[in-house]
């Protein structure tokens, strides 16, 4: 989801859009990109850190107008510190995508009342101003121009595009079809082909060492430049997916 899409889900949180509109433009999107925006709305629930009573009573609303469309699971940790997965159990895309827009909105309207006067987030601003969502973006494309350009982050950068690079190239020749290897003429994939093949698709060779990285980044980012772990996540996309087109001429969403 990009900043801009992030910044109109919680204009809606401010009350400042109608949910139709959301889920207009929601089904403008392909079913796989619909599956990403619910699972990102997911996340974003979790991260207002709202009490339990909040979300049930946005579930208990929407039940009110969709057969059951989500359940709250509650799991203890060892240190009984309470954690909560929220489970979309019926409905179609859209359907489940309007749940989890009353439940955020629910939880997100008194966090935005306590924190609005003195937010140390951006998503407590005052996002009715243009110019506050103008310095947002201003911001945030100014540090991933600095980024692209910081001779100290350059080999950690250009390392990650390249492990990006190589893997995209990857699934890209894996996805082609199959190609049987016996000449019968009725020749079908085995099983064994097909294992292989997934098997490869699924482990790729450097996702560790871009997981090392991004994780290295995230870390330096977060310390240095007073990030949210999920801001400075974006910014090591963009400035990754930015080195990709400019040396690789590659421009993909799995970045």
């Amino acid at each position: 989801m990009s900043l801009e899409e992030e910044i109109t889900i919680c204009q809606f949180g401010q009350g400042l859009y109608a949910a139709t509109h959301l889920l207009e433009l929601f089904e403008q999107v392909d079913e796989v990109s619909q599956y990403g925006q619910l699972l990102e709305l997911h996340s974003f629930l979790w991260r207002i850190e709202p009490d339990e009573a909040r979300v049930e009573q946005a579930l208990l609303q929407e039940t009110k107008r969709v057969t059951r469309p989500a359940v709250v699971n509650r799991m203890y940790t060892s240190k009984s510190k309470l954690s909560r997965t929220f489970h979309l159990l019926e409905g179609d895309n859209k359907a489940r995508y309007a749940s989890l827009l009353s439940a955020f909105k629910t939880c997100y309207q008194p966090r935005y009342a306590a924190e609005k006067a003195n937010p140390t987030n951006w998503w407590y601003r005052d996002l009715s101003d243009p110019a506050v969502v103008e310095d947002i973006l201003a911001s945030h494309h100014q540090l991933v121009d600095e980024l692209y350009h910081h001779p100290s982050y350059s080999s950690e950068f250009v390392c990650l595009a390249r492990l990006w690079n190589d893997e995209i190239a990857e699934r890209l020749a894996e996805s082609l079809e199959l190609t049987p290897k016996h000449t019968a003429p009725y020749a079908f994939v085995t099983y064994d082909e097909i294992s292989e093949q997934f098997g490869n698709v699924s482990s790729s060779r450097n996702s560790q060492a871009r997981s090392i990285l991004t994780h290295s980044l995230r870390k330096a980012l977060s310390t240095q430049y007073k990030l949210q772990n999920e801001d400075a996540i974006r910014i090591i996309s963009e400035v990754t997916r930015l080195h990709l087109r400019t040396k690789y001429n590659v421009d993909s969403p799995w970045v």
